[in-house]
């Protein structure tokens, strides 16, 4: 249940982040949030992962079936297997982030709609892509410190 709740909650913000980008600003504008170091840029993104391969459309036909193959292998890996509460929310965060990215935008909108800008960083991303990041490296955190915890506790 607790992966459903970290699904939809990923699916929503990505969603709600994106339609109010598109409504408040018009393509490539600019808002300095933090000096010029980060911001807001309105982009579309026609590639797959940080706008590779944009001109490539079986790419990105293949990144929606992968995709959905990932979301249903993730799922039944929390179904089948012995995760931490935080754990399964984690992996829902992740599917959701998957989701919002390659399934509904590419489905309503041809592309995905980026918008999230740090200085120097190579590529520009959004919502979904913060959920698809920070969910594998808490996830994998996570899992981490709970082997070394039983580790410990079989050899006591």
């Amino acid at each position: 249940m607790l992966s459903i709740f970290g699904m939809s909650l990923a699916l929503i913000i990505d969603q709600v982040t994106k339609y109010l980008v598109e409504k408040n600003m018009t393509y490539f504008q600019r808002i300095d949030l933090i000096g010029d170091i980060f911001g807001l840029r309105y982009v579309k993104n026609t590639g797959v992962a940080f706008g590779l391969f944009s001109s490539q459309e079986p790419l990105v036909l293949v990144s929606v079936a992968v995709s959905l193959v990932m979301a249903i292998v993730v799922l039944s890996m929390v179904f089948a297997s012995k995760l931490s509460r935080f754990e399964t929310f984690l992996i829902g965060v992740i599917v959701g982030g998957a989701v919002g990215n390659n399934l509904i935008d590419r489905l309503r909108l041809g592309h995905v709609v980026d918008f999230l800008e740090f200085r120097g960083f190579p590529a520009i991303f959004n919502a979904a892509d913060s959920c698809i990041v920070f969910g594998a490296i808490l996830l994998i955190l996570s899992m981490y410190r709970r082997e070394r915890r039983d580790s410990r506790n079989t050899r006591d």
